[in-house]
C-alpha cells in the first residue's frame, strides 16, 4: 500500500454478496456498519482512499471537535477498548468511539465499567457512548464522563440486544420519541461537550421514527 493511503473494511451483516461502495454509499438506510483498518476481506466493503483528495481528507466537526477526516471507528461492545482504538488511530482513523456503556454501571461505580472509560490523549478525538433511558440516570452518567474528559459523549439509542431493550434501554427509546427528547435534553444539559445521538430507520417498519426523533433530538 502506497504511505499517502488508508485502508479499512467496512462490514455491513446484511449483506449477503460483497459490493463495491463508491463515497456516498458508506452509511446508507438503517444498516449497522462496522469499521476497521487493515486488510480487507472477503464478506465486507473495502475502501482505500487517497492522502490527497477523496473523503479520507474531507474534513468535518461536530460541534467545535474538528476530525480530520470521515473514517470512524464505531462503538463495539467488547471491541473497541482503549488498545484497539489506539490502533485504528495509528492508521489514521478520524474519530473513535469507545464501546456502549451503561448509565446505571456508571451510577454503581462498576470497576469493570471504570476500566472501559479509559481514555488516552494520543487516540483524540475520542468519543464515549452511554445508553439508558431514565433522564436523572443519564444526566448524572454523563457528568461523570464528561469529567474524564472525551472530546464528545453519544447516546446509543440504536442498539437491538435484547438484554439492552428489555430495560427500554437502546432501540426501544425510539417507540417513544418524546421520552427519548427527555433523555437527550437531560444529558445536554448535564455538559459542556458536545451530545451526539445514534438511531436507528426505527423499531421496525410500523414504527419509522428516525425523523420525528431527529426533529426533537435538534431542538433538545
Amino acid at each position: 500500500m502506497p504511505e499517502d493511503a488508508s485502508s479499512v473494511f467496512v462490514r455491513d451483516t446484511r449483506l449477503r454478496n460483497p459490493k463495491k461502495v463508491k463515497g456516498k454509499g458508506l452509511f446508507m438506510g438503517s444498516a449497522y456498519y462496522e469499521i476497521f483498518t487493515g486488510k480487507t476481506g472477503d464478506n465486507g466493503l473495502s475502501f482505500s482512499f487517497p492522502g490527497v483528495g477523496g473523503i479520507c481528507t474531507m474534513c468535518w466537526r461536530i460541534a467545535d471537535v474538528h476530525i480530520r477526516n470521515r473514517v470512524v471507528l464505531a462503538p463495539m461492545a467488547g471491541i473497541t477498548d482503549l488498545a484497539c482504538r489506539l490502533v485504528a488511530k495509528e492508521f489514521g482513523c478520524g474519530l473513535v468511539y469507545g464501546p456502549l456503556i451503561s448509565a446505571k454501571a456508571i451510577q454503581f461505580r462498576n470497576p469493570n465499567t471504570e476500566q472501559l472509560l479509559m481514555i488516552a490523549e494520543e487516540e483524540r478525538p475520542v468519543a464515549l457512548q452511554i445508553f439508558g433511558s431514565d433522564p436523572a440516570t443519564m444526566a448524572e452518567a454523563a457528568r461523570y464522563v464528561a469529567d474524564i474528559g472525551p472530546d464528545t459523549i453519544d447516546i446509543n439509542m440504536g442498539c437491538p440486544t435484547p438484554k439492552v431493550v428489555d430495560h427500554d434501554d437502546g432501540c426501544a427509546l425510539m417507540l417513544e420519541p418524546v421520552k427519548a427528547a427527555r433523555v437527550i435534553e437531560a444529558v445536554v444539559r448535564a455538559v459542556t461537550v458536545p451530545v451526539t445521538v445514534k438511531i436507528r430507520k426505527g423499531w421496525d417498519e410500523e414504527h419509522v421514527t428516525a425523523v420525528e426523533l431527529a426533529c426533537l433530538a435538534e431542538q433538545a
